[in-house]
């Protein structure tokens, strides 16, 4: 059974999912922690779904150390089904134009809404029987923070009395995504 009708539709594999990682934060405050030395922002108004990540890398001490930064990841769906399935980045048109080395991110998922070219909008996802109701799917990525190179953001909505840098540049083998989160907007 799929953890949302959406990863059925678009034909996720089943496997991908795990549901211990799962969580609501749709009416979550927006609050601050830290992981990996860098702020960490909840991701409020979306729902969380966790992914299989157990067996997909040598060792699983990057899902509880505290030397990894959460980052989150836009792509259109299909690109993030294939990112699930493969666990390999440079499916992505964005990540092979920079060589299949580097990727962006950024730490403040309100940012994807309002980001510049080098990280993508989340896309709107038509789904249900009527086709009306849409949704955004975004990735949410642990990020070695050791190899984090911080930006300013192109976009002209970079505001320069932000106190930190809301774009992240970082080798793709120091991404490894554990959760898709989902907002519907409609």
């Amino acid at each position: 059974m799929f953890p949302h009708p959406l990863f059925e539709f678009y034909k996720f594999p089943k496997e991908a999912f795990d549901r211990s990682r799962n969580a609501n934060y749709e009416k979550f405050p927006l609050f601050v922690q830290e992981r990996g030395g860098r702020n960490y922002y909840t991701p409020c108004g979306w729902v969380r779904y966790g992914l299989n990540v157990e067996n997909k890398y040598q060792d699983a001490n990057w899902l509880t150390s505290d030397s990894w930064a959460i980052g989150y990841y836009a792509a259109d769906i299909e690109t993030i089904r294939e990112i699930v399935r493969t666990n390999d980045f440079s499916v992505d048109a964005k990540v092979q134009e920079m060589g299949n080395l580097y990727m962006f991110l950024t730490p403040f998922i309100d940012h994807l809404d309002h980001s510049g070219p080098l990280t993508m909008l989340p896309r709107e996802v038509p789904w249900g029987f009527d086709g009306n109701s849409k949704y955004k799917v975004v990735l949410q990525c642990k990020v070695q923070s050791s190899v984090i190179l911080e930006l300013q953001d192109p976009s002209p909505f970079f505001n320069t009395r932000t106190r930190e840098l809301i774009l992240w540049r970082a080798p793709i083998d120091c991404v490894r995504p554990y959760t898709i989160l989902i907002k519907q907007i409609e």
